[in-house]
């Protein structure tokens, strides 16, 4: 079935999705949009197609990846994302599958109709020439999958027919010479092997391959096999009778040894969805929404307005975030008073709203002790009069500097007008922009997306523990992102959070919230 939605005025996906799921004849769907619309909807609809009885799966090629840049954002969290990571959160989250090009939509469609579910992630690879075998062995490893570890009878029999120059480990290369036989006698002896899933073959042209009866073995060997088989033949019109062979008998194919190895990651990252768990977003009761609608109430703006840091830092303390301990200064009395309190090394941070990035302009002193409380605070003050002679200074915030081993990261939440709540989280501090090491999610999360953004992180490896360091509480992070969630849900008129950083120490001292901003709208 071929259908084209128009300006769905009556009709959209949610409805198409339902009913071609209903649709006996439909075993796989694929989607091309540009953009969706009722997320909130999809979000509870794609999952029961994607792990359903039966399940369907969805392959989606969403236009409009790039845009023409980021404007200037209020926040770090504004600045780190657009539409199209959250539109990779919806997929990853509902179990819905990306292609990159047309190209690949359609080779994911032909390797799912034509080849049974794959059991794991374990490929062998057969080729006649060395070149597209390593180029097929980097492939895997980009897509999520590995190159299956032949055994010892494996190896053993293949060693019986192959040339003594041929290679039996993974790529096995059976050499240029190879004829339908050599194809045929090794495509059987990797599939008998119970460490391989899949195979991909890779045919090259040779002066004395044999096209056409190398695809007619194929095709014969795959009809007596459950495992997944998609052929390489390179070199089109050189190979085209052979082509034909494969297609008359439903033998997976594509153009080239990449395109071939992105098909067989679908189908692993299909398995792979298939076998988790649904999960219910997280829920906490120790909040007090109460508390953060009445401050929301008292700071309501006619369009568009950043909190002051201390009513930021109460609202997340309402929802049960741990937030450092904090004092505000207000005159040079204040500074006094809270210089007797303190103990240890102290943090200054100017609270202005005219002020989005503090450190650009000296708005953050550190490691001040308690003595020099009041000079610093006068100095500071002084400072962002010069430099920004129209802000509005509230005061200064001050805070204990935080000790010891622990990781920066960065916490928040933008409102997309398609796609609602999106949730990051990422490598935090004053390099946050720079680095760009982030994850998005759509809210509401559950525990699993929450572990999924911070895996796909580049300092998930930091915060596992590496070189006497750590591992840091990467449960408090889940937790937090949990909360963030629950807290733009139930509050829309958050249109965007930035926690930075979310200072994270060891697993048994947790996270705290060190700096936020809150952006509110009518």
């Amino acid at each position: 079935k071929f259908i084209s939605v128009g300006n769905k005025a009556l009709v959209g996906e949610a409805e198409l999705l339902e009913y071609l799921y209903r649709d006996k004849k439909t075993k796989i769907i694929a989607i091309y949009m540009e953009e969706l619309e009722e997320v909130a909807l999809l979000k509870l609809i794609v999952p029961k197609i994607t792990q359903g009885k039966p399940s369907k799966p969805i392959i989606v090629l969403k236009a409009g990846r790039t845009g023409e840049g980021q404007k200037a954002a209020l926040s770090h969290t504004g600045s780190l994302g657009g539409s199209d990571a959250g539109y990779d959160s919806l997929f990853a989250q509902t179990g819905m599958i990306r292609a990159q090009s047309i190209e690949e939509l359609f080779d994911i469609i032909e390797c799912f109709s034509r080849n049974k579910p794959i059991k794991n992630d374990r490929i062998a690879v057969v080729t006649n020439a060395g070149g597209p075998g390593v180029l097929t062995a980097d492939a895997l490893i980009t897509h999520g999958l590995k190159l299956a570890k032949l055994n010892a009878q494996t190896t053993s029999r293949l060693k019986e027919f192959l040339p003594q120059a041929a290679s039996v480990g993974n790529p096995v290369d059976i050499l240029g010479d190879a004829d339908a036989q050599r194809y045929k006698k090794t495509l059987e002896v990797l599939l008998a092997d119970t460490g391989v899933d899949a195979v991909e073959i890779i045919l090259t042209p040779q002066s004395t391959t044999e096209v056409n009866k190398t695809a007619g073995v194929i095709a014969a060997v795959k009809k007596k096999s459950d495992k997944p088989i998609i052929a390489n033949f390179m070199g089109e019109g050189l190979v085209a009778e052979g082509l034909d062979i494969l297609n008359k008998n439903k033998v997976a194919n594509t153009l080239f040894p990449e395109a071939a190895t992105s098909a067989l990651g679908a189908l692993n990252i299909f398995r792979t969805w298939q076998k988790s768990k649904r999960q219910k977003p997280m829920q906490f009761k120790n909040t007090d929404p109460k508390k953060v609608r009445h401050i929301l109430e008292a700071n309501l703006p006619e369009e568009v307005k950043t909190l002051p840091i201390d009513a930021a830092f109460n609202i997340l303390e309402a929802y049960g975030f741990p937030v450092i301990q904090r004092w505000v200064i207000l005159d040079k009395n204040s500074a006094v008073e809270i210089a007797q309190k303190a103990q240890g090394p102290l943090a200054l941070k100017i609270m202005s709203s005219n002020v989005n990035h503090k450190t650009d302009v000296g708005g953050v002193v550190l490691n001040v002790i308690p003595k020099k409380l009041e000079s610093e605070y006068e100095k500071l003050i002084k400072n962002i009069e010069s430099k920004v002679p129209s802000a509005k200074i509230d005061g200064v915030m001050v805070m204990p500097m935080v000790a010891g081993d622990f990781v920066e990261l960065i916490v928040g939440a933008k409102t997309d007008p398609s796609l609602g709540k999106q949730i990051l989280v990422g490598l935090g501090g004053t390099y946050a922009e720079v680095m760009q090491d982030v994850s998005w999610g759509l809210a509401p999360l559950n525990t699993g997306d929450a572990q999924r953004m911070i895996a796909h992180l580049k300092v998930a490896k930091v915060l596992a523990g590496i070189r006497g360091h750590g591992p840091f509480a990467t449960e408090a992070v889940v937790e937090c992102l949990g909360r963030l969630s629950q807290l733009v849900i139930n509050f829309p008129q958050i249109v965007q959070v930035d926690i930075n950083p979310l200072v994270v120490e060891s697993e048994k001292k947790g996270a705290v919230v060190v700096d936020a901003r809150i952006i509110i709208a009518r």
